[in-house]
């Protein structure tokens, strides 16, 4: 009992939030979670992070599910979430497999209105004989475009039948409440089960949920449990949430016993949300789960080469190469390259801590996995992105998920993909062998909207180090005494800085630590001219 209640506390926590518009980000099905009934009433709450996503300059690319393990003590990733979207930039199809590439597990898709209102939800569990019929989600609106109803139905095998449905209550612009009806098969009616009610602080933020549960017995509201919430002053972003359960038996309110911690990028997208339990008032809080974040920019467009059924064999103090030749148009004109991920499909061998991988394109060569895993076993769906949560090094064999390389992968950026990419494999201790099975590239390419992307070899200003890490100067031309203005946009044309320059000035530093890795372009306006340059950071 008490480990059901922990688990639907967690969802409850879990569920109700998302970042910039404080809402509800659909849940993460995973382990006994999904047998929670209250998992089920709850994983579509709101859905409000389609909607947020339309006016954002990135969208969520994958998500990754983790869960604590004591064992190992180190999060070990489970499943991945990757999602799709319309030309409205709305979420048209998020699709749930085991981390491991052992298959599909859920999809769901998402249709909308003229409003780009999200108006039906339709989940699809997969197993042996392929997708099927689980369950669908109906969405109503008021003329304020504000979600007023949700029905839920499940299928039977053969027919939808009733399963839940939530109606909305606000109180001007605010969401007041709103009650959750199950349907009772036996006296074919609709019976309450939860009420969340909101509240807001003085600035209209939302700072609390109380959630009361139906007791049959007196047909009354009781308590449940309630949540609470903790902003970032200067950006608004939710950075902690906490709550309890109310003790029937003593009628109080328990001690703290969950915690949400969130974590962003310099856009303010969410990158991890953790969830913290504390097993008694005395103890220190224990990790439970984490959820990672990616994101790449609207209009990003992905290209997939792999190299499959190679079979080369990886020996003892030999160098196993293969290579992947990139030929033609890459993407559209408007298009640069914004990232590299390494896909080691399947690398089979009985000692991975043997072994040193490395990425070489035009003579750039960088180590990506470095003797890790120790005398653990094979390399099995492994990505390796700037993007991820967990770095190679600290993972554990057999590897599967997604992980941050030895060195960035950024040292790609801005080269031309074309030509011939070499992975190489050096097996540095005796004793154990392997077998290269199957490896790829991801490349992504991001719009260069609202910047031009012409550049000059123009020695008007120079930019170096180039790639740049933390920080970066700006030289200009002896010949250059004027003013000017110097401009750094993201590839979607989003202006990031400007940094004026009096006369007379032949160089500046910027620090940009707080800018992700990435392309960008700097642009130097001096009297009527206009030079671009493009910017990496690592």
């Amino acid at each position: 009992m008490k480990k059901l209640l922990q688990l639907t506390f967690i969802l409850l926590l879990s569920l109700t939030v998302f970042s910039q518009n404080r809402e509800a980000i659909p849940g993460s099905n995973t382990g006994n979670v999904k047998q929670s009934p209250i998992f089920q009433l709850l994983i579509s709450e709101d859905n409000s992070h389609i909607h947020a996503q339309r006016d954002n300059d990135f969208l969520i690319d994958a998500s990754y599910f983790y869960w604590w393990s004591d064992l190992h003590d180190i999060y070990e990733c489970y499943y991945s979430y990757y999602y799709t979207y319309d030309e409205n930039h709305n979420l048209y199809e998020k699709l749930e497999k085991w981390s491991d590439g052992s298959g599909d597990i859920e999809k769901r898709i998402y249709e909308y209105d003229v409003n780009n209102n999200l108006e039906l939800e339709s989940i699809y569990a997969h197993d042996n004989d392929g997708w099927m019929n689980s369950k669908y989600i109906t969405y109503s609106y008021d003329a304020m475009n504000n979600l007023i109803y949700k029905e839920s139905k499940v299928w039977s095998g053969s027919e939808f039948e009733n399963d839940s449905r939530t109606t909305y209550v606000y109180d001007g612009n605010n969401r007041d409440y709103y009650i959750i009806e199950r349907w009772d098969d036996d006296d074919q009616i609709w019976v309450n089960s939860q009420k969340w009610i909101y509240y807001y602080d003085e600035s209209n933020i939302r700072d609390k949920i109380l959630v009361k549960n139906w007791d049959e017995e007196t047909y009354a509201w009781i308590n449940g449990t309630q949540i609470f919430y903790t902003y970032d002053e200067e950006t608004n972003n939710l950075i902690v949430s906490w709550g309890n359960n109310w003790d029937e038996e003593n009628a109080t309110w328990q001690e703290r016993i969950q915690r949400n911690s969130y974590a962003y990028d310099a856009y303010n997208n969410r990158t991890i949300m953790e969830i913290d339990e504390l097993y008694d008032p005395d103890s220190e809080w224990h990790n439970i789960l984490l959820e990672a974040y990616l994101y790449v920019p609207i209009g990003s467009e992905h290209l997939l080469h792999r190299r499959n059924n190679l079979n080369k064999s990886i020996e003892d103090l030999q160098t196993t190469e293969d290579e992947l030749v990139i030929s033609g148009k890459q993407a559209n004109d408007n298009r640069s390259l914004y990232g590299v991920e390494v896909l080691i499909d399947s690398v089979l061998h009985t000692s991975v801590g043997d072994l040193e991988f490395t990425l070489s394109h035009k003579g750039v060569t960088e180590t990506i996995i470095y003797h890790v895993g120790s005398d653990g076993e094979n390399f099995i769906n492994t990505k390796l992105t700037d993007r991820a949560y967990d770095t190679i090094s600290d993972g554990m064999a057999p590897f599967s998920g997604i992980y941050i390389a030895e060195n960035p992968l950024s040292a790609f950026e801005g080269i031309d993909p074309e030509g011939t990419w070499t992975l190489s494999i050096y097996d540095g201790v005796e004793g154990n062998t392997g077998t290269l099975i199957a490896w790829g590239l991801n490349f992504i390419y991001a719009e260069n909207s609202g910047v031009e992307d012409v550049f000059t070899e123009d020695i008007t200003f120079k930019l170096f180090p180039n790639p740049a890490e933390s920080s970066i100067t700006f030289q200009l031309a002896e010949s250059c005494h004027e003013a000017a203005t110097l401009e750094i946009y993201n590839l979607n044309g989003k202006l990031l800085l400007v940094q004026e320059i009096s006369s007379g000035t032949i160089s500046i530093g910027l620090n940009l630590s707080h800018l992700p890795c990435g392309i960008y372009f700097c642009k130097l306006h001096i009297k009527n001219n206009t030079v671009t340059k493009k910017l990496i950071i690592k």
